[in-house]
């Protein structure tokens, strides 16, 4: 469902490993949030690259 923002992180994390961006803080807040309904994050990352 949210594929755009997944490969956001995803390049962020590559470029910018150790910095706090805007997506990273987003990213912690939503993990911390622990009543919302999260997507699963594993089943959307073998989405994005299957094995092969």
């Amino acid at each position: 469902r949210h594929t755009s923002k997944i490969i956001e992180i995803i390049l962020e994390l590559s470029e910018y490993p150790f910095q706090k961006t805007e997506t990273m803080k987003s990213l912690a807040r939503y993990c911390s949030y622990d009543r919302r309904k999260r997507i699963n994050f594993e089943q959307d990352m073998n989405t994005l690259f299957p094995l092969s």
